[in-house]
């Protein structure tokens, strides 16, 4: 599952960005950062692969799709299943 998390915005902005950037994932506000910090500090983007029990499996500053791909197959194949 992918899952967008708009830290620090407000329901517009995270609206006409998703709209802009045609994103079909799910995506929720956390403007104090409440989730978002329990993984990273201050990184933006950040992408992060999190296991079945919400184990981090992989943590990404910045965005290399490459390197992101491998980690979510590799998540997938440890689980067992899409």
């Amino acid at each position: 599952m992918v899952l967008g998390v708009n830290r620090e915005e407000d329901a517009e902005t995270a609206l006409k960005f998703i709209e802009q950037h045609r994103l079909t994932f799910p995506s929720f506000l956390d403007p104090k950062r409440e989730f978002y910090s329990k993984f990273t500090p201050k990184y933006i983007p950040w992408n992060a692969v999190l296991g079945r029990n919400m184990t981090l499996k992989y943590s990404q500053a910045g965005f290399d799709p490459d390197a992101l791909s491998a980690a979510v197959e590799k998540a997938l194949a440890e689980g067992g299943g899409k």
